[in-house]
């Protein structure tokens, strides 16, 4: 094709025909620049379903992640409905007419708020997703949006964990540690057989429950895992939600 061309303008320039060789030349050009273009539009075409197919594959790792997220925060949740049930079970037990209150149901509610709630958070799809800046090549703002928005979520759900294992840590289990028998609770209702009875004296778990400092002690942790619970585990809940319909919508949307 090359050659044909030069020799196109061979013959029109020995035979002296100016302007025709001139518009040959301008055709040509014009001819050039539209190859050009059309490579041009030819690669940005193969980019955009390039890009494309890394939108989907990405989307089909965050959606599996998200599952993942979605169960694990529900069992979460379960576990702290219960612990609030329990706090709030104690609190209205709290009197001096403890010796009236069943002794095991004070040791189960005892055991149930031993715990603290930790929250297993998988993230490793989603921070290699911030990370390497994909999640900006989505087209779907409401989908880049949430995504942007997990992390922060996530930090103020760990943050308010971390709240209620120190108060824990700091208050709770030493005070228990003083006035109750662990091993009295353990045997009942822990999975380590064979601990028997407190060896070492006869002493009343209930005895707690006439104890401003351990009604104070229910009533803050109480408050602290419902604050946790609405505000936090609810709210992520709904956005690990709504990223997996964004995201299903976005894998769906391609396939079609």
């Amino acid at each position: 094709m090359i050659k044909l061309f030069r020799k196109i303008r061979y013959n029109l320039m020995s035979e002296n025909k100016t302007s025709k060789y001139f518009k040959y030349a301008i055709g040509e050009i014009i001819l050039v620049v539209i190859g050009i273009l059309i490579a041009l539009q030819i690669n940005n075409w193969n980019a955009l379903k390039k890009q494309e197919s890394n939108n989907i594959f990405l989307s089909k790792r965050l959606l599996v992640e998200t599952d993942k997220n979605i169960i694990e925060l529900e069992k979460e949740i379960i576990s702290i409905e219960k612990s609030i049930n329990s706090l709030l079970t104690m609190l209205h037990l709290m009197g001096e007419d403890y010796h009236e209150v069943n002794p095991k149901l004070v040791d189960s509610l005892i055991y149930n708020i031993l715990g603290t709630p930790t929250y297993y958070f998988n993230d490793a799809v989603l921070n290699e997703a911030l990370s390497t800046g994909q999640v900006s090549s989505f087209e779907n703002d409401s989908l880049k949006n949430i995504i942007y928005s997990i992390p922060t979520t996530m930090e103020t759900v760990k943050f308010r964990e971390q709240n209620i294992e120190h108060d824990t840590n700091t208050n709770l289990i030493p005070f228990l540690y003083n006035y109750i028998s662990l091993r009295n609770v353990d045997n009942q209702f822990s999975n380590l057989n064979n601990l028997g009875k407190s060896q070492v004296k006869e002493i009343d778990n209930r005895q707690i429950l006439s104890m401003l400092f351990w009604e104070n002690e229910i009533d803050n942790l109480h408050y602290i895992y419902s604050i946790l619970l609405k505000e936090s585990y609810r709210k992520l809940d709904k956005d690990l939600k709504s990223l997996k319909i964004l995201l299903e919508k976005q894998i769906n949307r391609n396939h079609d």
